[in-house]
């Protein structure tokens, strides 16, 4: 939070985007001192991969390249080297957390791979929901390994989310597990909703092909 008209510190707001992905659910952890050789951002995958992600204001966009460059060179064991740009704006919010789970002009690239630049920058902007959905992708989109595990951390993530979601709504959310403990015999309402969650998908998936 900026206090008394001084401008939050960087540092906070990398603290602050790391919870938000956790909130999103990925394992991802920020450093609170400025700290040579140490990144912004930390996102641990379920592979055992790990993406890093630096930081700037957007006003600052120009310091940032050669440090994502530098920080690519001395780490070619991480999968993904992501430059993130945040909206000054937020540095000056009242609420810095609410800003800055609220801004949908949040920025960031892909910069290399296992220590390599890409031949080919992909800017894109979004919300921070955004930025954790092309972190989940991004082992798929990066090298296409694992490419049945990877999809399925997607879907498994949307499916919980959904869910998630459902639950809010009581009287759907009982209709939905009724439905479900009928016909698989699921007496857990949660799992049972996320039974009812992957059903769903599966269809819509289907009908997506088909089409």
């Amino acid at each position: 939070m900026a206090r008394n008209g001084e401008p939050v510190r960087e540092e906070a707001v990398n603290a602050l985007l790391a919870e938000l992905l956790r909130e999103e659910g990925l394992r991802a952890r920020a450093e609170r001192r400025s700290r040579g050789g140490v990144p912004d951002v930390h996102v641990e995958l379920n592979s055992g991969d790990f993406l890093l992600l630096e930081c700037k204001w957007e006003s600052a966009a120009g310091t940032l390249e050669a440090q994502i460059e530098d920080r690519l060179e001395n780490r070619p064991d991480a999968l993904g080297v992501l430059g993130v740009l945040y909206p000054d704006r937020i540095r000056f919010a009242a609420d810095t957390l609410a800003e800055l789970r609220d801004a949908r002009d949040v920025r960031w690239w892909t910069h290399g791979s296992r220590g390599k630049p890409l031949p080919e920058r992909r800017p894109r902007g979004g919300s921070v929901a955004d930025l954790a959905g092309q972190l989940r992708a991004l082992p798929l989109e990066l090298e296409g390994a694992d490419r049945v595990a990877a999809a399925a951390a997607i879907v498994g993530h949307g499916v919980e989310r959904a869910a998630e979601a459902i639950a809010k709504h009581a009287r759907i959310a009982l209709r939905v597990a009724d439905l479900i403990a009928r016909t698989d015999h699921e007496k857990d309402r949660a799992a049972a909703i996320r039974i009812g969650c992957l059903v769903l998908f599966n269809a819509l998936a289907f009908q997506d092909r088909l089409a």
